[in-house]
């Protein structure tokens, strides 16, 4: 039915000032967001429904659900200068929202449309453009963006944060303190857990409650340098692209840079790593120290009071599930572990290295960027690989040896000792430095 027909008129008879709002998108999330403006004008009338725009050149000026299509979207700005009109995305591809709201950076009257049902706490702020269907439940200081879908029977927990452009679809729940990233995803049926931060992106599939979310590790990344950050996004794309995995709960270290209130890419750094022995029941932790000595003294000496490591591998890394990793150990993306290798504790294994088949890599060893282990190789504790390098089939790296970066190791390397070129040789003036 096209503005001025008698069920517009109607509601310009109650003497009220209506707002003019024109619903971007025409499908089914089109003809809900009708039926949610239609019940919310039964209550009190609000909304004059001008008609939809969309981007399907076939459906311009005709009908559907009982409103004109107007136009597309690009004569968004034009129209709503025209028609002085608010608008509402009744689009669910989160991307496709955020899309059509940067291609109209001029046009600002975007509409929050919330259903009279629907239970909001004062204290919970939003932005512009939200849909909060009916009986969704918002809990008491909570923030959330703009341009979200709060779906039928949705709840978002007390003190959540909400990103841009989030989809909460029907029966989902947001557990208390959770974080969800911009343009978020979560499936009908799915549920969030308590604390849980989901990255910009994540995408939760429609499972069903229990299979949904396993409960999130406690994750606390020992180190606050350059690695510790790294590990931290291992987590986060983890969480963000594979499957919410870990809640980082914050950084340690013994530096004198870092002091408490400090906060590491959004995470509060907790302390020196005595916290770790203290709070050893409370969360799991990973060692991103990159000085393999030092690693090895913090990991050995926290393992023997009870703190537990765990191993994180990115979800762009391959490990053979014929190959065993020790506790505390770092994977990297593009790595590709062969089968029936043994790898040690507290060892990191950085970005598209290659670990051939039957490969021993000893406690607390490095393997820098690039790096090829041939198959059948012994590399000892402590040791360092530096970036791609390459080390042919079979040889022996010795405990606390290193392998300088480029270097072609033909050879087996005494322990202590340091290797440079190619071929490798050893440099003695390198080890006194």
């Amino acid at each position: 039915m096209p503005p001025g027909s008698a069920r517009t008129a109607t509601f310009r008879c109650e003497g009220r000032a209506m707002k003019n709002i024109v619903i971007i998108g025409a499908g089914d999330l089109g003809k809900e967001v009708v039926w949610l403006i239609e019940d919310i004008n039964r209550r009190s009338p609000t909304y004059l429904i001008l008609g939809f725009l969309d981007d399907d050149i076939g459906k311009t000026q005709k009908e559907f659900f009982g409103y004109r299509v107007l136009g597309t979207t690009r004569q968004l700005t034009e129209l709503g200068e025209k028609m002085n009109f608010g608008a509402v995305l009744a689009i669910q591809n989160e991307q496709a929202r955020r899309k059509i709201v940067e291609a109209n950076p001029a046009f600002r009257e975007w509409e929050n449309i919330i259903h009279p049902s629907a239970v909001i706490a004062d204290s919970v702020s939003y932005g512009k453009g939200n849909i909060f269907f009916p009986q969704t439940v918002c809990s008491v200081d909570s923030r959330m963006g703009s341009f979200g879908l709060y779906y039928l029977h949705s709840s978002v927990g007390n003190d959540c944060r909400i990103g841009d452009y989030v989809s909460v679809m029907l029966n989902t729940s947001v557990s208390d303190h959770a974080e969800i990233g911009d343009g978020s995803h979560l499936g009908a049926d799915t549920h969030v857990p308590q604390g849980a931060k989901l990255g910009a992106g994540t995408r939760l599939t429609s499972l069903t409650r229990k299979e949904s979310l396993p409960e999130l590790k406690k994750l606390v990344i020992i180190g606050a340098g350059g690695f510790g950050r790294e590990v931290a996004m291992i987590a986060e794309n983890l969480n963000r692209f594979v499957r919410p995995t870990y809640e980082i709960l914050g950084f340690l270290d013994d530096g004198e840079g870092f002091h408490p209130g400090d906060e590491i890419m959004g995470y509060p750094f907790l302390g020196k790593t005595g916290w770790a022995a203290e709070h050893r029941d409370e969360a799991l932790f990973v060692c991103a120290i990159a000085n393999v000595a030092v690693r090895a003294r913090i990991q050995g000496g926290l393992t023997q009071q009870g703190v537990r490591f765990e191993t994180v591998v990115d979800g762009d890394a391959y490990v053979s599930d014929r190959s065993t990793l020790g506790r505390g150990c770092v994977v990297y993306g593009g790595v590709e572990i062969s089968l029936d290798c043994r790898i040690g504790d507290g060892v990191l294994i950085n970005s598209y290295c290659t670990v051939g088949h039957d490969v021993a890599i000893g406690d607390f060893t490095t393997v820098s960027p690039g790096t090829a282990v041939s198959g059948g190789c012994t590399l000892g504790t402590q040791v360092n690989v530096g970036g791609h390098a390459y080390i042919v089939p079979g040889r022996k790296i010795g405990d606390g040896a290193t392998v300088a970066a480029g270097s072609i190791v033909f050879t087996n390397v005494r322990a202590g000792t340091t290797v440079l070129g190619n071929p490798a040789r050893r440099m003695k003036a390198l080890e006194n430095d």
